[in-house]
C-alpha cells in the first residue's frame, strides 16, 4: 500500500488577493512552516506528494522534503515563477524516469504555460512487492502524473484540449499499461467538460463524492469550489482522508493563520499490486 497527497501550495504572485485574510498569514515567511506540517505531519507522511503553484522548490521544498526523505523533481511554468512538483519516498519508491512537459496555453499559436510531470516509480523490493530482477518484468510500478491546468471559469474549452493533450502524453509515456494515478488542480468541478474525459479515459476519482477543495473570498466574490483531485485507474482505493467542511474553515475563508494555501490538501491510499 502507498499513500499520495495532491496540494495546491498558494504561489507568492496570486498570494495577494484575499482581502479577508490578514497580510502578515499571507506572506511565505509564515505560511512556510505550515506548508510543510501540511505535507509530513498532519498524522501522515505520504510516499507520494504532488504539488502546484510551487515558487519556492530550490529554496524551501526540495531541501526541507530532502531532509524527511524524499527526492523530487520540478517543472516551471513558462510565463509565471511557479511551477508544479512531485516527490516520492525514496524509502517506498525509486524513480525509473521521468517527462516533464508545458501543456499548450494557445493551441492556435502553440504557446505553452501550463505544466506537468509524469513520473514511473518501482515500489522497492525491501517493501516485499517485486523480485527485483534487472528487466523489472516482476516489479512493482506505478505512474505517477501531476499538473495544473488553466484557470477561471472561461476557459474550460481550453482545459478539455489540455487534459486531452496530458492524456495522451501518459499513454506514450506508459507503454507497459503500468497503474496510474493523475492528481493534480484542475480548475474544473465535476459538472464540467474535462471529469468525464478523465473518467471515460479508465480513471476513478479516488474521492467518489468530491467535496469543495478550495474556499476563498475574493475582491470579486466568495467561490467554494471543487476543482483538486486524485484519479487512479488499474489499482484499488484503499482510503481517503476527510476534508474539512466550509464550516470547519470558518468564515474569513482560506488561508487563514494556520492552513497556508486557499485550497485544501487530499490525500488517498492504494494497494499497489505486480502487474
Amino acid at each position: 500500500m502507498f499513500t499520495i497527497k495532491q496540494f495546491n501550495t498558494l504561489a507568492d504572485n496570486v498570494s495577494c488577493n484575499f482581502p479577508s485574510v490578514p497580510d502578515e498569514y499571507l506572506v511565505f515567511e509564515h505560511r512556510k512552516r505550515y506548508l510543510l506540517d501540511t505535507l509530513v505531519n498532519k498524522g501522515c507522511k505520504p510516499d507520494i506528494i504532488c504539488l502546484q503553484e510551487v515558487d519556492h522548490y530550490d529554496d524551501y521544498f526540495k531541501p526541507e522534503l530532502s531532509k524527511l526523505g524524499y527526492e523530487g523533481v520540478f517543472q516551471k511554468k513558462i510565463k509565471t515563477p511557479d511551477g508544479v512538483a512531485l516527490f516520492w519516498l525514496t524509502s517506498t519508491f525509486t524513480c525509473c524516469r521521468t517527462q516533464t512537459a508545458s501543456l499548450k496555453d494557445n493551441y492556435d499559436d502553440n504557446t505553452t504555460n501550463q505544466a506537468a510531470i509524469i513520473a514511473d516509480l518501482i515500489y522497492n523490493t525491501n517493501n516485499g512487492i517485486g523480485d527485483g530482477s534487472d528487466d523489472n518484468t516482476g516489479d512493482c510500478h506505478v505512474v505517477i502524473a501531476t499538473t495544473h491546468l488553466k484557470a477561471k471559469p472561461a476557459f474550460e474549452s481550453l482545459r478539455v484540449k489540455q487534459i486531452k493533450e496530458l492524456l495522451t502524453m501518459i499513454d506514450g509515456f506508459n507503454n507497459r499499461n503500468y497503474p496510474v494515478v493523475l492528481a493534480g488542480d484542475l480548475n474544473t468541478e465535476p459538472t464540467g467538460d474535462v471529469y468525464p474525459i478523465i473518467t471515460k479515459h479508465g480513471f476513478t476519482s479516488a474521492y467518489v463524492d468530491p467535496k469543495p477543495t478550495t474556499y476563498k473570498i475574493r475582491k470579486d466574490g466568495e467561490f467554494c469550489r471543487t476543482i483538486d483531485y486524485i484519479f487512479y485507474c488499474d489499482l484499488s482505493c484503499a482510503d481517503t482522508y476527510p476534508l474539512p467542511t466550509k464550516d470547519d474553515i470558518g468564515p474569513l475563508a482560506l488561508p487563514s493563520q494556520t492552513h497556508p494555501s486557499d485550497h485544501l490538501d487530499l490525500t488517498a491510499s492504494f494497494i499497489l499490486t505486480k502487474i
